[in-house]
């Protein structure tokens, strides 16, 4: 499964393999040279995000995690039982979700420029209750995502929160256009374009 593609063309993605596909392999593709698939150095690890440094992020069991420069850096959320990050931007700016229970979901940014992942700050948009997915982020600091379903939300660069009159969403690029599904069954995609 293809989960996002960086402006020079490289895509990244998720397989499962072994037992009722019980150990996911991650992977990155060249869609312009189409020089095959590269298997990233992880096993149980679920590729969401490339920017386009080439830097991936994503989940490795439990923790999230960044893939720069051919090293695989953990990262959990303070506190957290379980950790993604879904987004990273040019600077590497991060958007990812945390859970300290495994059973509420809540949003978060921060930056992994450094080579050390910091936090920033946690948003959670007025409905979302206890079940906030980020789908990514930008180089605007802005963050797109839902709420384990509909309805999706936007987060500007100062933390403010729109919910969107279309589905869940999953990414956004620099121009603020934000694509997803409308549905839960995913069989209605969409592209929505700003103001939102």
């Amino acid at each position: 499964m293809l989960t996002a593609i960086n402006n020079a063309g490289i895509a990244v993605g998720f397989y499962n393999q072994g037992a009722a596909g019980s150990t996911n392999y991650s992977f990155s593709f060249d869609t312009i040279s189409g020089g095959g698939c590269k298997n990233l150095p992880c096993s149980n690890c679920v590729a969401l995000g490339i920017n386009d440094a080439g830097w991936i992020v994503g989940r490795l069991g439990l923790q999230a995690f960044v893939y720069k420069n051919g090293t695989i850096v953990p990262f959990s959320y303070p506190g957290a039982q379980e950790t993604d990050i879904s987004g990273i931007d040019g600077q590497g700016r991060i958007a990812g979700t945390y859970s300290p229970d495994e059973i509420s979901f809540y949003g978060f940014t921060g930056d992994a420029s450094t080579g050390v992942i910091t936090t920033g700050p946690v948003f959670s948009c007025p409905t979302s209750g206890t079940n906030t997915n980020t789908g990514g982020t930008n180089s605007n600091g802005q963050v797109a995502g839902d709420h384990s379903g509909p309805p999706g939300f936007f987060v500007d660069a100062n933390g403010a929160c729109a919910l969107l009159s279309a589905g869940s969403a999953y990414g956004l690029n620099d121009a603020a256009q934000i694509v997803g599904t409308v549905d839960p069954s995913f069989t209605q995609d969409y592209v929505l374009l700003p103001p939102h």
